[in-house]
């Protein structure tokens, strides 16, 4: 098992820890090591022993190694293949596994915790793997699920996890589990004290990037493209993938600065807003919160999705949600306005309005309360009527109302954004942002 787990770490870097505690270490094996020259902790439970069945020793290995990381204000790794408590162990390992939860709370906002399901993780393990602040799933082995193996067999725990925001990141197998995690703690700090992640920038802090003067607001494209395009080395870390597709949350550099991205995804319905989508940025920017890691907001949005299944989804109470969560962090905020911006989605999205520090416009971006076309129905239904060809006279004043009153020069006079900019120059205007944000005081 110590061959698994050295397989995260950087070479000949692991100690184990508690390697005598009760026979083969009890069935977890516990240590620490370096990733990337930065110390990390981790535990990774044994299947071949009991099944990796939990038990009072294990815990306290668990609990004593979560300990141990905070202390030493360093992330935490754990690594789960179990079959379930020991029964015969009755409430001394129930007490055990409550003090687990305990300790991976008490580090939640301290340093990272990371869970990696490799194999059955149910009942209570199924609550320590989410509770850490990022789940891993080895597509070949996991099984995850609080009610038991029965509702997770097969591929649908896959499908259930991925589809209720649980998982952060899917993986082929363990050892591909392990490179991604490596990849995702490139992007974090060591822990909530010492933030500071800067690398040396190996890229052109100035690099233009003119394909992205051919998007505009009314073209479906993947915005995964804008965020490689503008990223250091267009190297990022996407997290939660496979839910809520109309929004995409990334970690990437920016002049070796980490910033977490948050973009609308106009491929998926336009990039419209859900309640999905509005809880999966919420989650995101609170742990950006905690380690002051700024936020990058990507906003093409024209609306809430409207119907009953988002209302019963709790679009309005999501909305609130994630608009407090930009309002409550401090963590420097920009804003990109690539495309469409109208109503309450706009205000969402990071807006000037809830607390953005730097909001820039697209030159192709459209700012409105509400679209032209409504705009036009709602304030010119009697010229339209009375006009000779009342299809042509709508068009007209609608293509009126968007040269006039819906452009970015628009939106900057009336102080909504703080200027105009190509595309092509994003990338510059994002990095020269953050290194004047970089010692916000509020």
């Amino acid at each position: 098992m110590v061959e698994k787990l050295n397989k995260l770490f950087d070479a000949n870097t692991f100690a184990e820890t508690n390697k005598y505690s009760s026979q083969n270490g009890d069935g977890v094996v516990t240590g620490y090591g370096a990733v990337w020259g930065r110390p990390v902790f981790a535990a990774l439970q044994d299947d071949e022993f009991i099944s990796g069945s939990v038990s009072s020793v294990n815990c306290a290995k668990i609990r004593k190694t979560i300990d141990f990381a905070v202390k030493s204000g360093a992330p935490f790794v754990l690594v789960i293949n179990s079959a379930g408590a020991r029964v015969d162990e009755g409430l001394g390992v129930l007490d055990s596994m409550g003090e687990v939860l305990a300790a991976l709370s008490g580090a939640l906002g301290v340093i990272p915790t990371i869970s990696i399901v490799n194999g059955k993780c149910l009942g209570t393990m199924a609550v320590i793997a989410n509770m850490c602040d990022f789940v891993f799933y080895a597509e070949d082995k996991a099984q995850l699920s609080l009610g038991g193996f029965d509702l997770c067999k097969d591929k649908a725990g896959k499908a259930i996890n991925c589809e209720n925001g649980s998982v952060a990141c899917t993986c082929e197998n363990l050892d591909a589990c392990f490179d991604a995690v490596k990849e995702l703690l490139s992007y974090l700090p060591d822990n909530s004290v010492d933030c500071d992640n800067t690398q040396e920038c190996e890229d052109d802090i100035n690099r233009i990037n003119s394909e992205l003067n051919g998007l505009d607001a009314f073209t479906e494209y993947d915005v995964k493209t804008v965020i490689q395009s503008i990223a250091d080395n267009g190297k990022y870390f996407e997290v939660y993938a496979d839910y809520a597709k109309n929004i995409v949350t990334a970690f990437a550099r920016f002049g070796g600065i980490v910033a977490c991205v948050i973009a609308n995804q106009p491929a998926e319905s336009e990039g419209e807003l859900t309640a999905e989508a509005a809880g999966k940025a919420s989650k995101v920017i609170d742990f950006c919160d905690k380690y002051s890691i700024p936020v990058i907001t990507l906003t093409n949005t024209g609306a809430w999705t409207a119907s009953e299944a988002q209302e019963k989804a709790g679009n309005a109470q999501s909305a609130a949600l994630l608009m407090s969560s930009f309002a409550n962090t401090d963590v420097p905020k920009i804003n990109i306005i690539t495309g469409k911006a109208y109503g309450s989605s706009y205000l969402a999205m990071n807006s000037k309005q809830i607390g953005c520090d730097i909001a820039y416009g697209w030159t192709c971006s459209d700012i409105a309360l509400i679209t032209p076309e409504a705009n036009v129905i709602l304030m010119k239904n009697d010229e339209i009527k009375a006009a000779d060809d009342p299809v042509a006279k709508r068009k007209e004043l609608i293509d009126e109302f968007r040269t006039q009153y819906q452009t970015p020069m628009h939106a900057a006079a009336c102080g909504m954004i703080d200027d105009v900019i190509t595309p092509d120059s994003t990338r510059a205007r994002i990095i020269s942002a953050l290194e004047i944000l970089a010692k916000k005081l509020v």
